[in-house]
């Protein structure tokens, strides 16, 4: 007696009739899925790196806005000290970014669901007590200065201006990563527009009050504005901060530091690679060849200001594909990296051929001759993308410390080429002096990246 056919022999059955017994049929459905799958993942990241871009560009239009105000406002040494100011500020913010907001980044995707939140609010109260803790040292440091030497009193309140506004902006910065790593960019962009709002009726009120103006006002102006920012992220991301416990804390600044330490020293050495224009410039021609330099460097900013809002959507993005496909992950940054370089090129040679007009339009008649110094800023930024993109891979990748060492040898030898070239060329060997040591990290970057796609993990 023959038994009945299994149950899965006549499904078989069924779809054999059903599909005419055609494979080809069945593939095609298979790349007809996968099509609308690719396309629904296109269209998210789409949906986010436009409003990632429209944030940039409210960002970016705001620190314009500002520099432009600046620049038509200020002497162009007290322009060169704002501009000094500002670099510092950026050290800071780039200390708290490698120890805290990047670690928060790329440990984010490890952590349960249900524990994503309240980790980021540990992460915060760790931040919140770095920043206590610098404030107390370097304002006593501050103050200390001033009493013992009459030269160093004069800076104090330019000093006390430029810790106030490092703080802000990193606190901002960590609401700013925040959104991004939660996908909600739409909270960046609220906080840059309440920035935004702040700092216009910050200049308007100083404008028509009529007293006097210069880079410490100048920089309390953006403390202010970017704390504001930092009081809109707060309430927005509503950070379950009572759950924080101090067992836990400890446990995530000690994950944090292992990692951390590393970045922090490539965070250094970057630093002192990428700002060696301001100093080694302040350093021979003063606070006024920094201000000739940073008035050149603005025409040039729009552009270099668009790749952070690029970088905040595709790190997170990037730091999931690496725990599935590293060597797709690899291809996805050289892809960015060749489309930003594309991008970069036409706008150059636009700034370029133009440079005469756009510079009286913007910047007046306070600054003159500024060319070279614009060709300089463009070549040097084609150098910036090629680094930056293979130092965002490698963060992914959590080789802080090949970053680190890497950015020390690059370092040193920005400063020896910016020393070097600035005594022969001035300002625009300054700026091409920085732009040398970008090569030379940048190859050593991708190199490193290209030997290790098959070891990403």
């Amino acid at each position: 007696m023959n038994s009945a056919p299994p149950k899965a022999t006549i499904r078989g059955w069924i779809r054999s009739k059903i599909t005419g017994d055609y494979p080809s049929i069945i593939r095609i459905k298979w790349f007809i899925t996968g099509l609308k799958a690719r396309r629904d993942h296109i269209k998210a990241i789409g949906r986010a790196l436009s409003v990632s871009v429209l944030n940039q560009v409210v960002s970016s239009g705001t620190n314009f806005g500002l520099g432009l105000y600046l620049v038509r406002t200020l002497t162009p040494a007290e322009f060169g000290l704002y501009g000094i100011g500002f670099a510092i500020t950026l050290f800071y913010a780039g200390i708290g970014n490698a120890l805290f907001l990047t670690q928060m980044v790329v440990h984010f995707p490890d952590k349960a669901q249900e524990d994503q939140l309240p980790y980021a609010a540990r992460i915060f109260t760790v931040l919140g007590l770095f920043c206590l803790l610098t404030a107390l040292l370097a304002g006593l440091l501050l103050v200390l200065s001033g009493i013992w030497s009459g030269w160093l009193s004069q800076y104090v309140g330019l000093g006390l201006a430029i810790l106030a506004a490092s703080i802000a902006y990193l606190l901002k910065d960590f609401f700013v990563r925040h959104a991004y790593t939660t996908r909600r960019e739409v909270w960046a962009l609220g906080m840059n527009i309440a920035v935004a709002i702040a700092l216009a009726a910050m200049l308007l009120v100083q404008h028509y009050s009529g007293s006097s103006f210069n880079s410490e006002n100048a920089l309390r102006i953006y403390a202010m504005t970017n704390m504001t920012g930092a009081v809109v992220g707060f309430f927005l991301s509503r950070l379950p901060l009572r759950s924080v416990r101090q067992r836990q804390v400890v446990e995530d600044a000690h994950e944090a530091w292992r990692g951390g330490r590393w970045a922090f020293g490539g965070a250094s050495t970057t630093w002192v690679q990428s700002q060696a224009y301001t100093y080694v410039t302040a350093l021979f021609l003063g606070p006024t060849g920094v201000g000739y330099a940073n008035a050149a460097r603005m025409l040039i900013t729009p552009f270099a200001m668009l790749v952070p809002a690029i970088d905040q959507v595709t790190m997170p993005r990037l730091a999931e594909l690496r725990a599935q496909d590293g060597e797709k992950m690899v291809k996805m940054g050289f892809f960015i990296t060749s489309g930003l370089l594309a991008l970069a090129t036409i706008y150059s040679l636009i700034i370029i051929f133009a440079a005469d007009h756009i510079v009286r339009f913007l910047l007046g008649n306070r600054f003159s001759n500024l060319r070279p110094l614009i060709i300089a800023w463009a070549i040097c930024l084609m150098f910036q993308l090629l680094r930056s993109n293979a130092g965002t891979i490698l963060q992914v990748m959590k080789h802080f410390r090949i970053l680190m060492l890497t950015n020390v040898i690059s370092a040193v030898a920005t400063i020896v080429c910016t020393v070097l070239l600035i005594k022969k060329f001035g300002v625009p060997g300054a700026i091409i002096g920085t732009g040398m040591g970008d090569v030379f990290l940048a190859l050593m970057l991708w190199r490193i990246v290209w030997n290790e796609r098959h070891n990403i993990h």
